[in-house]
């Protein structure tokens, strides 16, 4: 038998042909299209509901504490740009938990990444920039405290948060609303 001629068991050169490699190139680039975009939202909506528990985590704990150490001047909740002090400006610069009167910080929040805004008012305009639970857990002086937190998406995926006079908190289930159903304003 001559060595050039067929032989059955001798196999194929293996690998891909440059056609199959192209399919497979285009089949992972319609895949990639697709995914990118809810990976994004996917990413937004987790860092965004991260910083609402990251708050509703503070003025549970601030609650908690003002009922446990029974301090007449209450425990202080305010905005800080430094994690030490009360600062005045935006609660997107983060912000403290500290006894009523002053004291050392007992829970410090550094301020929110990729350029997210948190703002605080009572009624629909008294912008706030503390609050202090009284040691029976309510707000002093009583008064609803309602915060709206936005990303670069606007008022369309904001979220509102309540924090009712008698010191429960409320998250809103939808984006862009508050529970009356009133679309959301961001800065």
């Amino acid at each position: 038998m001559s060595s050039r001629g067929y032989n059955p068991t001798r196999r194929p050169p293996g690998g891909f042909t440059l056609i199959e490699l192209l399919v497979v190139i285009t089949i992972g680039g319609i895949l990639l299209a697709v995914a990118l975009p809810a990976f994004s939202t996917f990413v937004l909506n987790e860092r965004q509901s991260a910083q609402a528990n990251s708050l509703a985590f503070t003025l549970e704990f601030a609650r908690s504490e003002a009922i446990k150490q029974d301090n007449p001047k209450g425990i202080q909740v305010c905005v800080s740009s430094d994690g030490k002090t009360c600062t005045t400006g935006a609660w997107s610069q983060g912000w403290i938990v500290v006894p009523g009167g002053g004291g050392t910080s007992l829970l410090a929040v550094p301020a929110l990444s990729a350029g997210n805004t948190l703002t605080a008012v009572t009624g629909t305009t008294t912008a706030v920039t503390s609050m202090t639970f009284a040691p029976n857990g309510l707000l002093s002086p009583p008064a609803s405290v309602k915060f709206t937190l936005c990303d670069r998406r606007k008022a369309t995926s904001a979220r509102y948060i309540e924090l009712g006079q008698w010191g429960r908190l409320y998250i809103s289930p939808t984006p862009g609303v508050d529970p009356s159903g009133n679309a959301l304003t961001c800065p």
